[in-house]
């Protein structure tokens, strides 16, 4: 079995100021990073529109 982790990062405040936002990037960034087969993705504002 190999297991590998998936990570969103959203970074304060530039691309949330409040937690909810925060959490809403980074879950964004995490879908992508799984999407694309990595590890980790940062949060840019044109995944909002994936």
């Amino acid at each position: 079995m190999n297991v590998s982790p998936s990570i969103g990062i959203s970074m304060f405040p530039e691309d949330g100021e409040d937690r909810e936002t925060l959490i809403q990037n980074a879950d964004k960034a995490m879908y992508h990073a799984k999407r694309n087969g990595k590890n980790y993705q940062f949060y840019t504002p044109d995944l909002s529109n994936v």
